[in-house]
């Protein structure tokens, strides 16, 4: 409500004093819209600016990465202070506006920091003033996992200003784009908008270096390979080059496999993208006048992979809505050129494009598989003519009985008899039998 209205529920003039010089401090202030059927006149009534400070502590509740709670730890019988946000949060008893909320989702609720601070008015407590207590909702996720989607937003927010630093002129020309499409320039938006820009940007940066560094990995992995193979024919003429070279190809490959994974090339251009998609969808809601934060409904199944992105997401929105309930609009033709363009035109192009890429590269890709396959049949299953099974007789056990030695000639391993034409060969004697030798045209 307005800060008038806040400062009349003050006790003590020095109490309002310190409240203006801590409001004049502020980057951004946000004041809460008056309840649906609250006039600006009803809040000299206590008991309706007991209703808006119940809808400010919800919104603290929800919204906040980190909660800092100055509090002294005592239950009040009062709706709206600091006990009633901080039982919404240790509670998660969090109403969210306009969403379904499927009651097997996980609470969507955070860490809270609780630094105890009595009251004047009240005797001196029995414990250390300022003592910092840690507090999570007990059926929450642990500790690690919000300091770690916290870690990765951190590492976002810095990629994005050494991006933005490199890529300022790309990134402002998207923008004034834009706003030359919707006919004005309205701060919230050009702030959504670049943010969607940024994103869109480093996600596609990150999709590019995970690419090459597959096409690097597998071109290493093949040339590996061929010096395995020269080094295992070759190495009477090459000695041990080719072994050396297989050993360093392989080492490079695998250090440059790990450096990939450290740095997290491919879930950064995952994760980018779903953000990236998430302003999206954002922008979209903005343009057309829906008010909602897209965080609210994005991502609900993947909380303990990808909270930082919804944590993200929502700071956007309430960077982008400084005043909740005084959305800026465009007219309506802008609008809806706007959406038609930016979002229904662009993903049909998007994916007919995509489908016309992946079908060419699909062609190719059998072309080359099918000339793989070629060589690797063709090398292991030759024709062997000099594969022979010799029929053998023993001196003396056959010499009268007319029969005709013959040999049995394989062909891509079926054996096929063929007649005698001629004796080619000699009489062997081993363990005392007599093998001839015939060679046989076909």
């Amino acid at each position: 409500m307005p800060a008038a209205y806040y400062c009349s529920d003050f006790t003590e003039p020095m109490s309002a004093d310190e409240f203006d010089f801590l409001l004049a401090h502020c980057k951004r202030v946000i004041v809460l819209p008056l309840i649906e059927g609250v006039t600006t006149d009803e809040l000299a009534s206590a008991h309706v600016r007991e209703r808006q400070y119940i809808q400010a502590s919800l919104y603290i509740a929800r919204n906040s990465h980190i909660m800092l709670a100055l509090w002294d730890g005592e239950d009040s019988p009062l709706q709206g202070g600091t006990y009633y946000a901080v039982h919404a949060r240790l509670n998660s008893s969090i109403e969210v506006e306009g969403a379904t909320i499927d009651p097997l989702d996980p609470p969507d609720v955070g860490i809270l920091f609780h630094i105890r601070t009595p009251r004047r008015s009240y005797p001196p407590p029995d414990y250390p003033i300022g003592m910092v207590q840690y507090h999570i909702y007990a059926h929450s996720l642990p500790q690690e996992h919000y300091e770690q989607a916290l870690s990765m937003l951190e590492t976002y927010n810095t990629e994005v200003r050494l991006f933005y630093d490199q890529h300022c002129a790309a990134v402002e020309h998207a923008v004034e784009g834009a706003l030359a499409e919707l006919g004005g320039a309205l701060p919230s938006f050009e702030h959504l908008y670049r943010q969607f820009t940024v994103a869109d940007m480093l996600a596609t940066f990150y999709q590019r270096r995970t690419v090459r560094t597959f096409i690097g990995m597998f071109a290493s992995v093949f040339a590996a390979a061929t010096a395995f193979d020269i080094y295992a024919h070759l190495h009477h003429w090459t000695g041990n080059v080719g072994l050396w070279a297989y050993i360093a190809i392989f080492g490079i490959v695998y250090a440059w496999y790990r450096v990939a994974r450290k740095k997290r090339f491919q879930s950064k251009w995952l994760e980018y993208r779903a953000l990236a998609e998430g302003f999206r969808v954002q922008l979209i809601w903005y343009v057309t006048g829906i008010e909602q934060n897209a965080a609210e409904y994005y991502l609900r199944k993947q909380k303990t992979q990808l909270d930082w992105i919804r944590y993200a997401l929502t700071a956007a929105a309430i960077e982008s809505h400084p005043q909740p309930g005084k959305l800026e609009t465009f007219s309506p033709i802008h609008r809806h050129e706007f959406v038609l363009k930016h979002w229904i035109q662009a993903e049909g192009t998007y994916f007919t494009r995509t489908l016309s890429r992946d079908t060419h590269r699909l062609r190719w890709l059998d072309l080359v598989i099918d000339l793989f396959r070629g060589i690797i049949f063709h090398r292991s299953n030759p024709t062997r003519r000099s594969d022979l099974v010799l029929n053998s007789h023993y001196a003396g056990s056959h010499a009268g009985a007319g029969r005709t030695p013959c040999r049995l000639y394989r062909e891509n391993g079926v054996p096929r008899p063929q007649k005698v034409c001629a004796f080619h060969g000699s009489t062997l004697h081993e363990s005392g039998g007599t093998y001839q030798a015939w060679v046989c045209a076909r």
